[in-house]
């Protein structure tokens, strides 16, 4: 059975997280999603196990793709590629880029030539208790 659940919050944090979702889908067919550049920094908690990503759709599917349970988008523009298993958890952050020092502890340009890094690299072991 296919079923997909998104949630959105209300606008919050005084602008520095412009919007937060949270998803959940099931019995979707496995595929290949296609992270437009934005003008905001990603920030994703998986609660389904890890996220495969990458900067084609080769290297998000083969061995080479960055693979981690948080995952920190800075701005860019070229596309960011997200393998989509079957099933998937998360919340989802969009995070204004004069908000990064405050909530990720260093600046947009910090993460600038980096089209995906892991969380617990940007934001410590401990973000992982926020899962």
């Amino acid at each position: 059975m296919d079923s997909r659940e998104f949630v959105r919050t209300a606008p919050g944090l005084d602008g520095m997280v412009v919007s937060a979702v949270g998803y959940r889908t099931e019995g979707q067919r496995p595929g290949l999603h296609r992270g437009l550049p934005s003008p905001y920094l990603t920030l994703i908690f998986s609660l389904d196990g890890t996220i495969a990503t990458g900067s084609t759709p080769d290297q998000a599917t083969g061995a080479d793709a960055t693979r981690t349970d948080i995952v920190v988008g800075g701005l860019h523009q070229s596309p960011a590629y997200v393998v989509q298993p079957e099933h998937e958890a998360g919340i989802q952050l969009a995070v204004h880029p004069l908000a990064s020092r405050a909530l990720l502890g260093l600046p947009a340009a910090g993460l600038a030539g980096q089209l995906v890094v892991g969380g617990t690299d940007v934001l410590g072991a401990t973000a992982a208790e926020v899962r």
